[in-house]
Formats: C-alpha cells, sequence, structure tokens
C-alpha cells in the first residue's frame, strides 16, 4: 500500500492514502477545522448516523438559532480565547455562550460539534432516544434507534476519550492507549482506525481521526466554511 509521509512542527506522520493530508491536520495530529473553531477550549464532537444535521442537534438537547450559509463562519481569530468564531457569526443574534454546531458529514451522517464541553453522554444516549427531561422532549419525534454513534472528547486540561457504540457493543479509547484491534472490533471501526493512521506514541488524537474517518469529516476548515452549518444553544 502506497502511503505519505506528512512531516508537521512537532511530529512526523505516516498514513494509508487516501486517509489525511497535510492540509486536513494541526501539528499534534487533530483536525485544524476542529481546533480552529474550538480553539484551546474543551469539547465534545458527536457524530450519529440516519439522522439529519438538526435532528442531531436535538439528540443532544440544542435548540436551533440558525442556520450558517456557505461562506458566512469566519476565518478571522477571536480577540480572547474563551470566544470562538462560532460565537463571533452569531454575536448579534444571541447572548449565549453554551454554543453547538452542526452539519452533514458523509452520506447519512451528521455531527455535532459542542464548543462547552458539557454533552458527554454514555453512549445509549445517543443511540437511542433520551427518556425524559429537556433532551427527551427535544428528541421527541426523532426515530427511535438503534443508531451508530461516536463521541469524542477533549477537556481543557487535555484529555481524550473517543467512544463508539453500533447500539449493542461498546468501544472506549483513552488518548494514551493503543487503537482497539481484534476480532472484537466492528470492521467499520478498525477500518476507520486503519484510515486514521497513528501521530506519534501515545497518539492523542486518534480517536478524533478515526470519528472524522468513519462519518465523513475530513475537511480543510476552508471545506468546512463552504458548507451550510447549524447552530444551537442549550
Amino acid at each position: 500500500m502506497d502511503v505519505v509521509s506528512i512531516k508537521p512542527m512537532k511530529r512526523s506522520l505516516t498514513v494509508p492514502v487516501p486517509g489525511f493530508e497535510a492540509e486536513h491536520l494541526d501539528e499534534d495530529g487533530g483536525l485544524r477545522w476542529v481546533s480552529e473553531i474550538a480553539g484551546d477550549n474543551g469539547y465534545v464532537l458527536h457524530a450519529v448516523q440516519g439522522l439529519t444535521a438538526q435532528q442531531a442537534l436535538a439528540l443532544v438537547g440544542g435548540k436551533l438559532l440558525r442556520t450558517l450559509e456557505p461562506g458566512e463562519l469566519t476565518s478571522d481569530s477571536p480577540e480572547d480565547e474563551w470566544t470562538t468564531v462560532v460565537h463571533l457569526a452569531v454575536q448579534d443574534q444571541t447572548s449565549e455562550s453554551d454554543l453547538l454546531v452542526a452539519g452533514e458529514g458523509a452520506p447519512g451522517w451528521a455531527f455535532v460539534l459542542d464548543l462547552s464541553g458539557m454533552t458527554v453522554f454514555e453512549m445509549d444516549e445517543l443511540t437511542h432516544n433520551p427518556q425524559g427531561g429537556f433532551r427527551g422532549r427535544a428528541a421527541a419525534g426523532l426515530p427511535p434507534g438503534p443508531r451508530t454513534a461516536t463521541s469524542f472528547t477533549c477537556t481543557i486540561n487535555g484529555d481524550e476519550i473517543m467512544r463508539f457504540s453500533d447500539g449493542e457493543t461498546e468501544h472506549h479509547l483513552d488518548g494514551w492507549e493503543d487503537p482497539p484491534s481484534g476480532a472484537a472490533v466492528p470492521a467499520v471501526l478498525g477500518t476507520a482506525f486503519q484510515a486514521a493512521g497513528r501521530f506519534g506514541s501515545p497518539d492523542h488524537q486518534a480517536g478524533l481521526r478515526a470519528l472524522c474517518a468513519l462519518a465523513g469529516l475530513i475537511w480543510t476548515p476552508e471545506e468546512l466554511r463552504r458548507q451550510p452549518l447549524h447552530v444551537g444553544y442549550f
């Protein structure tokens, strides 16, 4: 198999073609589009199969604020560390600080990027509709599941956790662990980690790259800005 060697500022990365290109990745092996939106703050990235972007937003308890048209998300850098480019895009419409941005990935996949890092759920709360509370009300009317879902959490302290569930089995990867392998690993998850490549050891961003490979979220920041995006809040 052909490989491409990518040499970022800190470490070198070798990934199988057609995994990730240099312009997709930041210096830590994460996705530039994620790091440029979230900055240095904690976040959670969810991807779910079988829902639209607005349905995924409702699944995590978000209320739709408005849809950003292609090109509306700025490439300007915020003036302070707590403000993101999403906050800049909707600052005239809301004073809410806990924002979410949702969009479409590969056919059948949707994602929600939680810029507050608050939506850390048990996986069965994503593979099935939540019951009760404000999330249950927000998710009322959604297809009931089970559905395949995956999440990557990055805390403000730098802890990274990736979780995956197909509605029956669940897999969990801490940032310091090697990717899962073996017969018990679903084929789609194993393929996603193969596409994710390796970025040193430990590879703290392997779970993020695998999630993006699985759900078709492999973009540059410029490519993301050319898509319609839905902004929500709690």
